[in-house]
């Protein structure tokens, strides 16, 4: 999840992980995802409208990079007010 460029994938498969999807918000971010990680699945869009069903049984880490701005002293700080705060 929040996958960007690839960079916590890139760190887990050195750890001998295998992703199975990716998914980010940012069009450009995925469109990069898929150049560094070919053949992995990739959701482009809002992850509270992504279909996650038919990877129950199947999967072992689920690992992401939320966005950090609403919490950064470089972000707005605005917290739970910020949009990107989803989760």
């Amino acid at each position: 999840m929040f996958a960007g460029a690839g960079g916590l994938s890139l760190g887990l498969k050195m750890a001998g992980w295998k992703a199975l999807l990716a998914s980010d918000y940012d069009a450009d971010a995925c469109s990069t995802y898929r150049r560094n990680f070919d053949g992995v699945r990739v959701l482009e869009g809002d992850v509270r409208r992504a279909d996650w069903t038919g990877l129950k049984g199947k999967v072992d880490l689920v690992a992401g990079g939320p966005p950090c701005q609403p919490f950064s002293v470089a972000g707005n700080q605005k917290a739970h007010q910020d949009e990107r705060d989803m989760l």
